[in-house]
Parts: C-alpha cells; structure tokens; sequence
C-alpha cells in the first residue's frame, strides 16, 4: 500500500514580489502627484496671463470709448505692473502717466503668493478715442522696426521656467499670451 502524500500547496506571493510591486506603485503615484502639481502652476499660470490680459483690454476699451471717471474723460487710462506685485489699473489726470496720488486708481489686484512678475514698473497706457497705445514707458521692451511691442512676464516663484508673457503690440493693438 502506498501512502500518499498529499501535497497542501498554499499558492501566494513571495516577500520580494510583494515588495517589487508595491515600490513600482509607489514611483507610478509619485509621478502622478509631480504631474498634477505642474498642470496646476500651468493652470495657475494660464488664469493669471488670462486675467491680466483682460485687464488690459478693458483698458483699451475705456481708452477706445472715451469713458467717463468721476464724471470727466482722463488724459489716459493706465495698467501699472506695481514692485507691490499688483496690478493698477488707474486713470490718468495729470498727464503724468503713473499711477500716482493725483491719479484715480480704479482697481488693484494681486498675483497669487506662489507667482510673481519678472519685470516691475511697466505701464500699459492708453490716450482716449485712440485705438493703440499713445505712450507707453517701460523698463523691459523690445522694439524693432516699426513694431513697439510691449510685455510683462509672470513667472512662478520656485520654477523660472514656468511662466507666462502678456504681450501688446502698438502697431496692431492686439495683446497676446505667450508661453516661452
């Protein structure tokens, strides 16, 4: 008579397999926390160009239209990049194109904490009925040709790479968002 063995076979994985997978799963989860933080300074990113090129068509527009600020028609209307990290965008009385005390500042607002402008004390200024910018005064500009283009960088904080270019050209008027 044979005896059997019968053989009780537990069928799992062994500790280096489990370990395997679980460090592919954590490098897999890692990406995806890396990704989803850089789509969220692109989209961060992306809002704030959006928002400020707003702000400057607004400003042409209230240029463009002769609008009306405490019941008079400014010399021109302004978007100041402030030091303050802010933009101003104001009404031009005095004819000295900054948003100073004389001036009537109609809206200021604040970039985000993480981003920042690359370049402070840029002016966007726009004269009344008039299509494109009548003067602009700039730190940072390039010209060339007959083509005056204007432009504010939004950069974020921790990455430099990472930024934004708002862009106004004064032969067309058109202002654009460019990432470099």
């Amino acid at each position: 008579n044979r005896i059997r063995l019968q053989h009780n076979s537990c069928q799992g994985f062994t500790a280096v397999e489990l370990l395997v997978s679980i460090s592919i799963m954590a490098i897999l989860a890692a990406m995806v926390v890396v990704n989803f933080r850089a789509g969220e300074v692109d989209r961060l990113l992306d809002q704030e160009a959006q928002f400020m090129a707003a702000l400057i068509r607004e400003t042409q527009n209230m240029a463009i239209t002769g609008q009306k600020v405490d019941g008079q028609v400014p010399e021109g209307y302004g978007v100041f990049v402030a030091p303050s990290q802010e933009l101003v965008l104001y009404a031009d009385f005095n004819g000295s194109a900054t948003p100073d005390e004389l001036n009537e500042e109609i809206r200021r607002v604040s970039l985000p904490s993480r981003l920042r402008f690359s370049a402070v004390d840029v002016n966007f200024l726009f004269l009344p009925y008039k299509t494109v910018a009548g003067f602009c005064w700039v730190d940072y500009a390039s010209c060339g040709g007959n083509t005056f283009q204007l432009l504010a960088t939004i950069q974020d904080e921790e990455d430099f790479n990472s930024r934004r270019e708002v862009r106004y050209q004064q032969e067309t008027g058109q202002i654009s968002i460019f990432r470099p």
